[in-house]
């Protein structure tokens, strides 16, 4: 088993759940561009999935408390890296009215491969990607999905789906309201 998680993208591995071996980090210092078009030299928030023989970091690297936000991926042959970035997937931009974070990897029924992501300003978003590639199809669009009312605190991030096939329903789990609450 392994986790990843915030801060550089931190890789740990268990055999039982219980015990775990710290491996260290996808990355040793935030990409390039991510530092440059964010200003932060951490990333947040990692979501990573195997297509065919490589494994996909979806991390976010994001200036706290704006919508001046990045979701990159990065790839390796190997679970524990290195990790090679390959770019950004989604930007907002300070005056953008969502925020490119929380990066969540699923596929749809007829196997269609989708990013729901984003965090407080208009909600949560979902764009269709390209699953040769890892990054957003040509002539797609984000499409809105899950947002909160204006007049309160507008909390909601770290969107996460799944299909249940008995059903034939997809659910949508978010995190939701204020931590300062």
């Amino acid at each position: 088993y392994y986790v990843f998680s915030t801060h550089n993208c931190q890789i740990r591995k268990s055999k039982d759940l219980i015990n775990w071996e710290w491996l260290g980090h996808a990355f040793d210092k935030a990409p390039e561009n991510a530092v440059k078009l964010t200003g932060v030299e951490t990333l947040w928030a990692p979501d990573i999935i195997k297509m065919g023989k490589e494994y996909w970091i979806y991390y976010s690297a994001s200036t706290f408390g704006k919508t001046k936000s990045i979701i990159g991926l990065a790839k390796s042959e190997n679970i524990e890296g290195p990790y090679k970035d390959c770019g950004v997937v989604i930007q907002s931009f300070e005056n953008s009215d969502f925020n490119a974070i929380d990066a969540n990897i699923i596929y749809d029924k007829e196997g269609k491969m989708w990013m729901p992501y984003g965090s407080f300003w208009t909600g949560i978003y979902l764009i269709e990607l390209n699953e040769i590639t890892g990054f957003t199809k040509e002539n797609v669009s984000p499409i809105h999905i899950e947002g909160r009312n204006k007049s309160v605190d507008r909390a909601i991030e770290g969107p996460y789906i799944i299909y249940n096939e008995e059903f034939d329903k997809y659910y949508l789990f978010v995190s939701y309201d204020s931590l300062f609450k």
